[in-house]
């Protein structure tokens, strides 16, 4: 089963619940005499309330197979979730007089009800998708870094629904230890590959780049077998939406990158950023005194705002603006330094404007200007892009479009304090650039919701 179908059973089970919970709600609450029209007079609201509630499951991650496989990962952010979702609950029933319901009974045995039911749901969905989730036994063929992290991400995640029963090491190369520990085949020649395929105990095989091309004529005599071939690249995209920069050459982006203006699409873009900025800068204005008073009480005088060289589109530099979270003078004799987890240089108050996110909200006037727009790469500072450049294959291509106030990789990656995570980041930025529309923007902009309540910034 795709993942996408499970993910999308597994929200047509949760809308199905909060309907079944609704009505048992009532029933308990009006019983004996339950008249239709009540059930009727309450969908408007709670459906009002159910998209609410939906939005919310999806940014603390509830519909992410890893935490549907997990019961204890499921309950905890179930309990997150339901603690907004309740207030929000209350809020909209008695500051929106249009419905005229105010059910104070009926709400709180609904928690109960809906809470039980979700439970249960998930419960059995859960061991359901261990029992019968796993659909497709694979072969990896390959040795590269890459193929040996892909093969580790598919025994870590059964969730995704693929049983690897085989890795091919053709070039001889020495395996690493958990590799040995998995109990999965280690093969050595196709021969043993074509034993597998005719004992029919394999039904795709994924081909890393550093063989595909050796082997390719052998593998074209087997289509005949009817098993499915995907090179690494495409696959692991597909899976896990991001991409294997080692598994990418000028040939795949050539390929994949013709068009990335998307003239349509950045005009659309463009006019969401200038109406939402200014949308947005009239509460920034109200919070700008509050935020300057916890900055200066929080640690040594200095300003409030921030001013720092970024590498914006076609490596244009420009200065971003943001409110200040570390002490003054915190880059000694002028070097650049990325910030590190627990970084002593960070204020107290610094620390909670940079996991709400708050520190970025000064960055409205860039987008106003045109700097930056509201998803897009995190814009990095010229010293550091000069080093990435020179070793991390394709950087450069993440400056094709805006940088952004958040965006794929930041809302996917923690954030990033050395040039490995900056590699890192870039396979998602990278998956952005191709694949950027309104509806994964929308999707980001959720996340960022979820990381911004759940406080997981830096």
């Amino acid at each position: 089963m795709p993942k996408r179908l499970k993910q999308i059973i597994l929200f047509a089970g949760d809308m199905a619940i909060l309907y079944l919970s609704l009505w048992l709600a009532l029933q308990v609450r009006y019983w004996p005499s339950v008249d239709p029209e009540i059930f009727y007079r309450h969908i408007p609201l709670f459906t009002a309330i159910f998209v609410l509630w939906s939005a919310v499951f999806f940014v603390t991650g509830l519909y992410s197979l890893s935490s549907v496989w997990n019961m204890d990962k499921t309950i905890r952010k179930f309990i997150q979730a339901m603690i907004v979702n309740a207030g929000s609950a209350v809020l909209i029933f008695y500051l929106v007089p249009y419905f005229q319901i105010t059910p104070k009974t009926v709400l709180l045995l609904y928690l109960v009800i809906f809470s039980l039911l979700f439970s249960f749901w998930r419960l059995v969905y859960s061991r359901a998708l261990k029992a019968f989730g796993t659909t497709s036994s694979m072969v990896m063929i390959g040795s590269q870094k890459s193929s040996l992290e892909f093969t580790k991400n598919i025994i870590d995640h059964p969730e995704l629904g693929y049983d690897l029963v085989a890795f091919f090491n053709l070039n001889g190369k020495p395996m690493p230890r958990w590799l040995k520990e998995s109990g999965i085949l280690i093969g050595e020649n196709l021969s043993q590959l074509k034993t597998l395929i005719k004992s029919r105990k394999v039904d795709l095989v994924v081909v890393g780049n550093d063989v595909y091309s050796k082997i390719f004529s052998e593998l074209y005599r087997l289509i005949p077998t009817g098993i499915s071939f995907y090179n690494l690249s495409s696959f692991w995209e597909g899976l896990n939406r991001y991409i294997p920069i080692s598994e990418a050459n000028e040939v795949w982006f050539l390929e994949n990158l013709r068009g990335v203006r998307k003239s349509v699409y950045e005009i659309r873009k463009w006019i969401f950023d200038l109406f939402f900025s200014f949308l947005l800068g009239i509460p920034v204005l109200v919070l700008i005194p509050l935020i300057a008073l916890g900055i200066r009480l929080s640690g040594p005088e200095g300003p409030v705002f921030y001013k720092q060289l970024r590498v914006g589109r076609d490596g244009k530099l420009f200065e971003i603006l943001k409110f200040r979270t570390m002490v003054p003078d915190a880059e000694k004799k002028g070097k650049a330094r990325w910030a590190k987890e627990n970084d002593p240089r960070i204020t107290k108050f610094g620390r909670f404007l940079r996991v709400t996110r708050l520190d970025e909200l000064p960055q409205l006037t860039n987008v106003w200007r045109g700097e930056m727009s509201f998803i897009g790469p995190r814009p990095e500072r010229p010293e550091f892009v000069r080093t990435l450049s020179k070793k991390i294959p394709h950087y450069n291509l993440r400056h094709l479009i805006r940088p952004g106030l958040t965006g794929w990789a930041q809302v996917n990656f923690p954030y990033g304090s050395s040039e490995e995570d900056a590699e890192r980041k870039l396979r998602y930025d990278l998956y952005y650039l191709k694949h950027r529309s309104l509806l994964l923007d929308t999707e980001i902009i959720l996340k960022t919701a979820g990381v911004m309540v759940l406080r997981r910034g830096r």
